[in-house]
């Protein structure tokens, strides 16, 4: 069976990423988002400060980043993976599900008005609300996902 990295976690096409490797960039991107919510509320706030505007919708927050990203854009050093093995696939994988459910955790101690209100950075778009950083990283997750399902393709 097939699972959703593709069958060859190790091989992409040239000059793209292997599946392995879109899945370090993906932890990479989410770990720091769950390290910064494990913080108290108040720090945030006072670190990150407040929104002076109401949250964009998913489509808005997706279109804005598509405006911004230079073709050929790539992300910063601390982003880029780096050749990933088919040994650390679980680690990788256990790493990315740990960040996920760190973030899940700190989203249902939050109200709705404080995912709205609290300003996280992101390395291309600028300062977002809480609730655009989640919708951009659906976004990411479902491009690289996306992603591995074109390159798997073109491998066979």
């Amino acid at each position: 069976m097939v699972d959703a990295l593709g069958e060859s976690f190790d091989k992409a096409p040239e000059g793209k990423w292997t599946p392995g490797q879109q899945l370090e960039h993906l932890g990479k991107s989410v770990k720091p988002i769950a390290q910064g919510l494990r913080l108290p509320y108040f720090l945030l706030k006072w670190k990150f400060w407040t929104a002076n505007r109401p949250s964009r919708t998913y489509d808005e927050v997706v279109a804005k980043y598509l405006n911004k990203i230079p073709k050929g854009y790539i992300p910063g050093k601390q982003y880029l993976p780096a050749p990933v093995s088919i040994e650390k696939k679980s680690d990788l994988k256990r790493g990315l599900d740990r960040s996920v459910r760190s973030i899940a955790r700190s989203l249902n101690k939050m109200s709705e008005k404080q995912v709205d209100e609290l300003v996280l950075p992101h390395p291309l778009i600028g300062r977002i609300t809480l609730r655009e950083m989640m919708y951009f990283t659906l976004y990411h997750v479902d491009h690289h996902y996306a992603n591995v399902q074109r390159d798997q393709k073109n491998l066979s």
